[in-house]
């Protein structure tokens, strides 16, 4: 994929990455991506607890309910690292 800028974005983009140690445009402009991927699910994540907070009564959370929570967080965490190592 190319990308045409004009050329005082493309001198700010420069500097960029320069500043902050990226070793190309590319890096930097992937980096960027990334952020907007995670700001989207985030912005996705939080219109699903308003949606939900939004929904009805709400119940008390118990002991079992959090160790259920935890457990499978220390799951998903664990195979995101396998999958990653």
């Amino acid at each position: 994929m190319r990308v045409s800028l004009p050329a005082s974005l493309r001198d700010w983009v420069n500097r960029q990455v320069r500043q902050r140690g990226y070793g190309t445009a590319d890096e930097y402009v992937v980096e960027l991506l990334r952020h907007d991927q995670l700001r989207e699910a985030r912005d996705h994540v939080d219109a699903k607890l308003t949606k939900a907070l939004q929904g009805g009564e709400s119940l008390e959370m118990t002991t079992r309910d959090w160790n259920h929570i935890r457990n499978e967080g220390r799951k998903r965490a664990a195979a995101r690292r396998r999958a990653k190592g």
